[in-house]
């Protein structure tokens, strides 16, 4: 499927897309290592036993069609070799608590404030990189309509102060997405834990049915935060380069299918200051960009 659009940018989403996901497949090895191996949740039993002796041991991951299997974490997520609780709520507790632990250290990589401002967070990468595209597109855009642009570096053009305010607001509106998704993962994972523990699940079957709230919730969220924040970067360094250049409308270019884009390029032109492709979670994995209006 031809989905890169006016933007050129397919490759940088994949990759986007590819480095957030990474440590949410992680994690669902450390939960089969915490769950089944380890027994952490203390919910196996001599069946279980027999029936893992009988498959040899395997610890195949199906909850992505078998395509994969994940046995053990990587050293930024590490399994858990036990709890210590007394009763099911606590447990849940515990497994909580280590399961929020491991996803501020290997998916969300907590830091503070100042340091995503400053673009030191690894969504940060991605940002500027689709930013850096969308400068030099409306650079393209502008040389095409006869306008000339500066003939600065691109750090140099970052540097400036609306181009530097604007890359801070975008490195911590992606970082911001990150928390989100991985805080509405554990809510999932904690109901999922819940459920499992009230109605005597086996370990397998938990573990299962854990990573399937990892893969719902936090890969595909994940995979959908890239492709939007990319474009979302993408969009701003544009609209940000044509007001610098003294343009004052912009025209909405659509990329099949984006019935909400189609919908706004139907009401062009539109004022630069009011570039209306803003990709969120109502209008997520968009490929649609602005163009000048030069009069």
């Amino acid at each position: 499927m031809a989905e890169s659009g006016p933007t050129r940018t397919k490759t940088l989403r994949g990759e986007y897309r590819v480095r957030v996901a990474k440590p949410f497949r992680r994690l669902k090895g450390a939960v089969r290592t915490t769950v089944i191996d380890n027994d952490a949740l203390r919910i196996g039993s001599d069946v279980d036993a027999l029936v893992a002796a009988a498959a040899g041991g395997r610890a195949a991951d199906t909850s992505s069609g078998g395509t994969a299997t994940i046995t053990a974490a990587a050293d930024d997520i590490q399994p858990a070799s036990g709890f210590t609780f007394d009763t099911d709520a606590e447990a849940q507790d515990e497994f909580i608590i280590w399961l929020e632990r491991q996803a501020n250290r290997g998916i969300l990589e907590v830091t503070s404030r100042q340091r995503v401002r400053n673009g030191e967070h690894f969504t940060a990468r991605y940002v500027r990189s689709a930013y850096s595209r969308g400068v030099q597109y409306a650079d393209a855009r502008l040389h095409e309509e006869g306008v000339e642009t500066p003939e600065a570096s691109l750090q140099a053009t970052f540097n400036q102060p609306v181009h530097a305010a604007t890359l801070e607001q975008l490195y911590t509106r992606s970082y911001d997405e990150l928390a989100t998704v991985s805080s509405d993962m554990q809510t999932a994972v904690r109901r999922e834990l819940g459920t499992g523990l009230s109605q005597g699940w086996n370990p397998r079957k938990t573990a299962r049915n854990l990573n399937d709230r990892i893969d719902k919730i936090g890969i595909t969220d994940a995979e959908r935060l890239a492709r939007t924040e990319t474009l979302h970067s993408h969009n701003s360094a544009a609209g940000r380069r044509y007001g610098e250049m003294g343009v004052e409308k912009v025209n909405v270019l659509t990329h099949t299918p984006c019935s909400i884009c189609t919908a706004l390029e139907a009401q062009n032109p539109w004022p630069v200051e009011a570039t209306p492709i803003v990709p969120d979670q109502s209008h997520p994995n968009c490929v649609c960009t602005i163009a000048p209006v030069v009069t």
